[in-house]
C-alpha cells in the first residue's frame, strides 16, 4: 500500500503543478471569488499599528516561521536588517509581535497578505515554507506586485529547483543537497583538505546535480 500510495503521488505532482497556472488564471476572472478566498483573518492579517508602513522599504519578507524559518528571523534581527515575517501559525505570530517583531498572520499565496507585507517595496523575498505548490503561487504573486525583487527559496528535488530558477527565482535551496554539502565540507576538513579545496569539491557537488545517481544501499 505504501509503494502504491509513493507511484500515485509521483504521477499526480506534475499534473497538479501543471493545473496551478490554469486554475489560477480562472480564480482571477472572477472578483466575486477572489474577494472570498482572499478575506483577511482579522487584525493580525495586517502590520502590526506600531509599524509605520512608509518606513518600511527594501526589507525583508520572510515566509514561514517553522524550524527553518525561525532562525533565520533571529538571525535577521540580529543583524538589525528590517523584516516582516509571514507565518500561518496564529500563537508564533502572537509570540513574535511580543517581541516587537513586523509578523502577520495568514497564508502567503493570497495576494492580500504579501500586500500588507508590502512585497511592493521589499529587497528580498525569503520562503522557507517546505510546500512546492504554496511556494509556485508566493513566487508568481510576488513577481507580479514587484518584478525586481531577489528570492531565495526553499524546496526538495533538483526538478523543482530547475523550475524556480526558470521562473526568476536567484537562488533555490534544495534542503537534503544543503546537508549533503555541510558532510562533505567537514570530512574533506577533517582529513586536512585546504579550505579552499572544500569549498571546490562542494560546488563541483552543486554542478552535477543533474546527474543521474546511483543505486541507494541505505535509506540515509
Amino acid at each position: 500500500m505504501l509503494l502504491a500510495g509513493a507511484l500515485l503521488t509521483i504521477t499526480l505532482n506534475p499534473l497538479v503543478f501543471a493545473a496551478i497556472g490554469p486554475m489560477e488564471r480562472a480564480i482571477q476572472k472572477r472578483p466575486r471569488l477572489v474577494r472570498w478566498l482572499e478575506r483577511p483573518a482579522g487584525p493580525l492579517a495586517e502590520l502590526p499599528p506600531a509599524v509605520e508602513p512608509q518606513a518600511l522599504h527594501d526589507h525583508v519578507v520572510l515566509i514561514g516561521y517553522g524550524k527553518v524559518g525561525e532562525p533565520i528571523a533571529r538571525e535577521l534581527a540580529r543583524q538589525g536588517l528590517p523584516h516582516v515575517v509571514v507565518e500561518q501559525n496564529r500563537e508564533a505570530v502572537e509570540e513574535l509581535r511580543g517581541r516587537g517583531v513586523p509578523a502577520i498572520y495568514g497564508d502567503a499565496t493570497r495576494v492580500e497578505i504579501l500586500v500588507h507585507a508590502h512585497i511592493e517595496r521589499a529587497r528580498l523575498l525569503m520562503v522557507a515554507t517546505s510546500d512546492p505548490l504554496q511556494a509556485r503561487l508566493i513566487v508568481e504573486h510576488a513577481l507580479r506586485q514587484n518584478p525586481r525583487i531577489d528570492m531565495v527559496v526553499r524546496t526538495h528535488s533538483d526538478a523543482e529547483r530547475d523550475y524556480l530558477e526558470r521562473n526568476g527565482v536567484a537562488r533555490v535551496v534544495v534542503a537534503e543537497r544543503e546537508v549533503a554539502l555541510g558532510f562533505i565540507r567537514y570530512a574533506l576538513n577533517c582529513f586536512g583538505a585546504p579550505q579552499h579545496l572544500a569549498e571546490a569539491a562542494a560546488e563541483t557537488l552543486q554542478v552535477d546535480r543533474n546527474k543521474p545517481s546511483s543505486p541507494a544501499t541505505n535509506a540515509g
